[in-house]
Parts: C-alpha cells; structure tokens; sequence
C-alpha cells in the first residue's frame, strides 16, 4: 500500500507542475505529447535434469508502460519473479497478482528548461544514482577489460537515470539538477545537483566547468554525503571490528582535463570510518589519441584494505595499473571499411578476506576487428588469473583462458549475427554459441536469438542450456509496443 501512494503522489506531483507551467506556451500545447510505450515480457523455464522433474519449471513476467512527453517523461514497471509453475487456482492467482504489483519499478522526470530558460530537472521514484556516486561505491577500475575500449567515463558530479524494465527493487528516491545554459559560454555545463532515498541517504554535488572553444575544456567537481554503515557479521575470527550502525560522510573530488588529443580525469575519495578514522582512495585515467593511435593509461590506489564503501562493501582492490592501445587502418579503396587491433593488460594487487593474505592478478585481452559496410567480424582473446613471477601454491587460482569470435551481416532490412565463446582452465571448460536474426525498419522491429551453453567440470560433462528469445516492436507515430518471449531450459 505504501508503494502504491508513492506512485499516486508522484503522479500527482507530475500533473500539478505541467498544469502549472502550460499556460507559458499554451500556443504549442498540441506538440507536448510525444509517445505511449507498452512494454510484456514473458519468461518460462523448465529444467529436465535428471534430478529434477517439470513440476519445478518457473515462469516470470515483466509489464509495465512508458509515457514520453515534451518535457516530462513518466516510467511503471512491475515484475513477477520466477515462481513455480503448478494448476493455477483463485489464490494461486490472486498471489501472483500480488507479487506483480508489491514493488513496483516508476519514476517521473521533469525538465523546466523550456519555462525557465536554465536546464533545471526534477526526479522522483525508484531512482538509479550515478555519476560520482558510482565513484564513490565502486572506487577502483573495472575489473573486465577490452582491447577495444575507446575511453572511460567522463560523467562529474551526481546524475540519476529512471528506472527501466530489469531494473529491480530500489528504494524511493528524488533527484533535483539545476545548471548553466549553454549560451553561457565559457562556464557552460556547471551544475549542482541534490540526490536523497528514503530511508535517509543523500549526497549533493557542484561542478564547475571552465570551456575554451575547440581548444581545452577543464572541469571541478566536487560531491558529498552520508551513508548508513553497519558490521553485524563481525566475529572472534574476523579481522573486521564490530561497530555500532551509525551514518557516516564520504566524500570526492574530481578534476578533469579535455583537449582535442588528450583528456586527463583525476579522482580522490575520502570515507569516515568507524572509530573516528578517514580513509583515502586514489584513481587517475589518462587518455592519449594521435591520428588513429589510442592509448589509455589508468591506476588506482587505496590506502590500505578494508574501506568500507557506501553500499556498505569492504574494498579488497589495493592497487591497481591498467594499459590499452588500439590502431585502426582504413583503406583508400574501400572508404567505409577499417580494421582495429588492440591490447589491453589490467594488474591488480588484492586481499583476500577468506585466506587473509594479498594477492596479484594479471588480466590480458587482444582482439582484431574489421568493419564493412555491410557486414563486421572480431575475435578476441583474454587471459585472467595470471601471476608474475609464477607461484605454485596449491590454493592459488588457475589460469583462465577466454577465445570469442563475433560475426554480423546486414542487408537492406535484415540482419543476422553469430557468436561464440569459449572459456577453459585446468580443471573447467565451459562453451557458449549464439545466433541472431532479425528485422528492422522504421515501422516494425523483430528479432530471434537462440543460445546454447555447455560447462564441464575436471573432464566432466557439469550442465547445459538452451534459451530461445523473440522481441518484436511496433512503432508508429505516437505508440510504440514491445514484446518479449524468453525460453529457457537446463539440461
């Protein structure tokens, strides 16, 4: 009931500022709808393991619709999750449609940049946060690489998207952005912005950019918060300390350089920790492009282990060093196709919580590319849990190994793709094959995929799957519906 007058008044809330505002361009109130989108999506899974029956297969379901105006876009999704599949009866049902409607995904977003003149933009619902508070969650790099990575992220201070249909259950948020108009010139996207959940978490941020024309680009930011931290897992044997759950501030700072061949992020966090104690993280990403040569330089470091991030997580990355290139030749006979190698290494220095002791791992990927004008095809390579200089501890994680290639064709309306990935060690294998069809013009977009992967374990066959998935979308020129079947069997 609570989630239900949540929707209600955010609703509310909605129809009060467009009728507040429509009187200052009431001249062009037929152009202020834009679109419906109706989104079904369907899931069935029937295992047929041997130590399984198919009174155990499960079935989801995902709705909800997407209203798209002018200035205003409003979100509802609700999701079913996968239940057991038996003869449906008047309380089986009425449970089911329970579960449909209890936590709900909706959201609204207001732009009063067309009435104020200044980009203002108001939130509310089951928001996802970004933008710096990502940064300040998950401090270190991404621990999956790719050699064709082409930059990084370069989004300061806080933002906040809606909700989509596979969001998930989030608590109820608003989000307020206020900043400069873009006739501003040189301090054009400065902004300040405000997040708060419900249940007490908010942070504010201020960014402060500097714009030379087609020369340089320079960006300050800065962003603060409270987060509710709590250990109730600690033991005699944990080499975390217990503590009483309290709110506790983190902050960043982050400082951006952009030119036309280099752009430089810098970012530094600080956590107050339990037991009055200020802990410290590091991270820089540099970004080199000369002609068609890209190279991507990044590190991070922590103080030391342990931090305690905002969604309450104990850092385990200490430090770590990434490097990626890429080049790409482009022929002077066939202007619109080109090839692209590229490397990509990421060395990482952890902890393990369970063994108590630090670690280093290396990850490595090279992969080519070639792009036509109608068609394209890569193959990659990646190697993980690697260690320099070689240990042979018995404990220590093997050597994985990872090979895939891709291949897509389009002609006129149709396309097709295939993909395959293989993923082995010493004691492990596991393979995945997957093939794509579709359709797409500016009425109707359908495709088709069906996948099947197999793992075995020590020269074991271990298990397998088989999914099949349609979507189909129509559009026209105000509604648009999507359609979603997932199949799915493990054998």
């Amino acid at each position: 009931m609570k989630n239900h007058t949540r929707i209600i008044t955010t609703v509310q809330t909605a129809a009060l500022v467009c009728f507040i505002m429509s009187p200052f361009q009431a001249e062009n109130s037929l152009n202020i709808f834009s679109r419906l989108d109706l989104f079904t999506s369907f899931s069935l899974t029937v295992p047929f393991n041997d130590t399984q029956c198919k009174s155990q297969a499960t079935v989801g379901m995902t709705t909800g619709f997407r209203a798209l105006f002018r200035d205003c876009d409003i979100r509802l999704f609700s999701t079913l999750s996968p239940v057991s599949l038996t003869v449906p009866d008047e309380n089986s049902c009425q449970k089911v449609f329970q579960a449909l409607t209890d936590n709900p995904s909706f959201g609204i977003s207001a732009s009063l940049s067309h009435y104020l003149h200044i980009p203002v933009v108001i939130q509310a619902g089951t928001l996802v946060p970004g933008g710096s508070w990502k940064r300040l969650s998950s401090p270190e790099l991404s621990t999956s690489i790719s050699p064709f990575s082409k930059s990084f992220s370069l989004r300061q201070g806080l933002s906040s998207s809606l909700p989509g249909p596979f969001t998930g259950e989030r608590p109820f948020a608003g989000y307020i952005s206020a900043g400069i108009p873009e006739t501003a010139g040189l301090f054009k996207d400065s902004a300040i912005s405000l997040f708060y959940q419900d249940d007490g978490t908010c942070a504010a941020s201020a960014v402060c950019s500097i714009n030379i024309p087609h020369m340089i680009r320079t960006e300050f930011s800065f962003t603060g918060g409270r987060f509710f931290l709590s250990n109730t897992l600690s033991s005699w044997f944990s080499d975390t300390a217990f503590f009483h759950a309290d709110w506790f501030p983190a902050f960043s700072v982050q400082a951006l350089f952009h030119s036309q061949t280099f752009m430089s992020l810098l970012t530094v966090n600080a956590y107050e920790q339990p037991f009055s104690q200020i802990r410290y993280t590091y991270r820089s990403e540099n970004k080199l492009t000369f002609r068609r040569f890209i190279f991507i330089l990044a590190g991070f470091a922590a103080d030391g282990k342990n931090i305690r991030c905002p969604d309450n997580s104990l850092l385990t990355t200490l430090g770590q060093l990434q490097a990626a290139s890429q080049y790409t030749w482009k022929s002077a006979f066939l202007r619109q196709s080109s090839l692209t190698t590229g490397t990509s290494c990421l060395i990482q220095h952890r902890y393990d919580k369970k063994k108590r002791c630090t670690y280093d791992d290396i990850k490595y990927a090279f992969g080519i590319h070639y792009t036509g004008r109608q068609m394209s095809a890569g193959l990659t390579c990646k190697a993980s849990n690697l260690s320099f200089p070689a240990t042979n501890e018995k404990d220590k994680e093997t050597p994985e190994y990872c090979v895939s290639a891709r291949f897509s064709k389009r002609k006129g309306l149709l396309f097709s793709a295939a993909t395959g990935t293989g993923t082995f060690s010493d004691s492990s294998a596991k393979e995945i094959f997957k093939a794509t069809m579709g359709i797409n013009n500016n009425i109707l977009c359908a495709s088709g995929s069906a996948s099947i992967s197999c793992s075995q374990n020590n020269s074991e066959y271990k298990d397998g799957t088989v999914s099949v998935i349609f979507s189909c979308s129509r559009l026209s020129k105000f509604f648009r519906y999507t359609a979603r079947i997932v199949l799915k069997s493990t054998f």
